[in-house]
């Protein structure tokens, strides 16, 4: 019986029972499983996306200065990765700040299940906010780079999306 309640308490310490929230929940848009050809419109309403139906390439986690498509990071989300999006004016100031979140986020950031950094940072212009974190149903959006909150939002949703993948 102890160990069994031992068990039940490691798998909701895991699971994130009783952890805080971090940043803000969004609308769910459906889309588990539900893969667009490349380049079709997405339909999401909300933007940044945090849920819907994503193009069948899932983006490879990293950093880039340019952006990569939403319909692809939507699709590691479902992996359970985190997005932390951005906006910039001009290459230079996409390259400049891809950087500055590559060492101070995407290098601190711990590995996910499959022994996999699950993080894609890259730049989209499509929001109110000049950088949000997104993971599957969650966003947390921010007024500047603050890599302690963006790694906690990393550690707490980190392989909840819903479905196990690399």
């Amino acid at each position: 019986m102890g160990a069994a309640l031992v068990a039940i308490g490691l798998i909701a310490v895991a699971s994130g029972v009783g952890q805080p929230d971090v940043g803000a929940a969004a609308p769910n848009e459906g889309g588990v499983s539900v893969h667009l050809p490349a380049g079709e419109p997405l339909l999401q309403r909300n933007r940044p996306p945090s849920s819907g139906p994503h193009y069948a390439g899932r983006a490879a986690y990293g950093t880039s200065a340019s952006a990569v498509q939403a319909g692809n990071w939507l699709h590691a989300l479902e992996h359970g990765a985190i997005a932390v999006l951005f906006r910039c004016a001009d290459p230079a100031e996409c390259a400049t700040t891809a950087d500055r979140l590559r060492g101070e986020v995407y290098d601190k950031a711990k590995n996910g299940a499959f022994g996999e950094r699950k993080l894609v940072i890259t730049p989209y212009q499509e929001m109110d906010s000049p950088i949000t974190a997104v993971a599957w149903g969650r966003t947390l959006e921010l007024r500047e780079i603050d890599a302690e909150r963006i790694l906690a939002f990393y550690d707490r949703y980190l392989d909840r999306g819903p479905e196990r993948a690399p």
